[in-house]
């Protein structure tokens, strides 16, 4: 008996899997415009195409803070604050995706266009 649950439960996380997968990768590929938002406290301050190359340079509450979109991606390219966290979450390109700035109350977000602070 212990056997046939550890099989079901082993199908449900296959199924668990398929279906994260579907949400977040097969989404995107829907030909869905996706949106670099930039917002300083609650504020949208930016809102670009996540096709476009550009960069954005803002004044959070701390420092100066430089924003790279190319090739898909978005990434905090420099930031004064002192942990540089925000620098270090690296490049990110799906839907939902957040980087986070603390010390410059800085948040970027990729959605859709409209994207209201969902």
């Amino acid at each position: 008996m212990k056997r046939v649950n550890d099989i079901i439960l082993i199908i449900a996380l296959l199924f668990g899997i398929a279906a994260l997968f579907i949400v977040f990768f097969v989404r995107q590929e829907s030909g869905e415009m996706l949106y670099v938002n930039i917002y300083h406290k609650e504020d949208l301050l930016y809102s670009v195409p996540l096709e476009k190359n550009d960069t954005i340079e803002i004044n959070g509450d701390v420092s100066k803070m430089i924003i790279i979109i190319k090739n898909g991606k978005v990434h905090v390219d420099y930031s004064g604050c002192d942990s540089q966290t925000c620098v270090h979450e690296g490049e990110k390109n799906h839907e939902h995706d957040v980087i986070t700035c603390l010390p410059n109350k800085v948040y970027i977000r990729i959605g859709s266009k409209l994207d209201v602070n969902s």
